[in-house]
């Protein structure tokens, strides 16, 4: 058989929903990647089938994981943000304002008129199933 379709000794194909949980990829986005050269290619298994080595997406998935705080990507903090920040520190909080009592109170909705009950002549009243 070919090399290509074998995997190695150990190794198994996976499956697109494997795949999927180990990366949280969509189709999609795996193809975009596997176009990119950015993620290991399908092999086809048979007709209509293909799976992932298992092997080759642990790989990927090794490639990518930090190793250290060093390797970790360096955010850098706009001076906008900065100046935001630093006037935050420096305006004190105001929890409530001492004269809260003598604000005026929030207007009481307007009470709503009951509905006037029409004028039931007797014969109505009398009408028994």
């Amino acid at each position: 058989m070919d090399s290509e379709r074998t995997p190695p000794p150990g190794d198994r194909f996976l499956g697109w929903k494997t795949v999927k949980s180990l990366t949280g990829f969509s189709r999609t986005t795996a193809w975009r990647r596997q176009k990119a050269g950015d993620f290991p290619t399908p092999r086809q298994i048979s007709p209509g089938r293909v799976g992932w080595l298992e092997s080759e997406v642990n790989a990927w998935q090794a490639s990518r994981a930090p190793r250290s705080e060093s390797e970790l990507p360096a955010f850098r903090v706009s001076e906008r943000e900065e100046e935001a920040k630093a006037l935050a520190a420096s305006t004190p909080q105001r929890r409530g304002s001492p004269n809260a009592a003598s604000r005026p109170k929030p207007a009481d909705p307007i009470p709503r008129a009951k509905p006037k009950r029409r004028a039931v002549d007797e014969a109505q009243r009398a009408f028994e199933f």
